[in-house]
């Protein structure tokens, strides 16, 4: 979801032949709302919280996306706890490059990044870098 901030300073007049003339100032800035989690066995995104979550895995963990609704998109950031060794079981409504889901680190506090996007019927899953430490 983002936040939507503007400034606005709008002078709206007509003359003579109806014209109207309009925005002389016009300021804005977009900020993505960062969703933070501790997963349980499931975990479900949900894109009218936020747009990038950080997701500690505390257990083996079956994910669920929303609807494909093509243009939206997500990042993912996947942390291990510190225990380690979590597994994910992603959406039947991925694909991935050469259709084969990824294995994430297993290495206790480390973080791997992915990237979705909806094309079609299906959320197009980009493998970004791997094993991050101090996320």
């Amino acid at each position: 979801q983002a936040i939507i901030t503007s400034n606005f300073n709008v002078t709206a007049k007509t003359n003579q032949s109806m014209i109207w003339t309009y925005p002389q100032y016009f300021q804005s800035s977009i900020r993505e709302k960062v969703v933070s989690a501790n997963s349980t066995t499931a975990y479900t995104i949900d894109n009218s919280v936020g747009t990038i979550f950080l997701l500690t895995l505390t257990a083996n963990t079956t994910l669920t996306f929303p609807t494909v609704t093509e243009g939206q998109s997500f990042t993912l950031y996947i942390k291990q706890d510190a225990t380690g060794s979590r597994t994910i079981t992603w959406p039947s409504t991925v694909a991935w490059p050469n259709g084969t889901a990824p294995v994430i680190t297993t290495t206790a506090n480390r973080t791997d990044a992915f990237a979705f996007n909806a094309v079609g019927s299906k959320w197009i899953g980009v493998i970004g870098p791997k094993n991050y430490t101090g996320v």
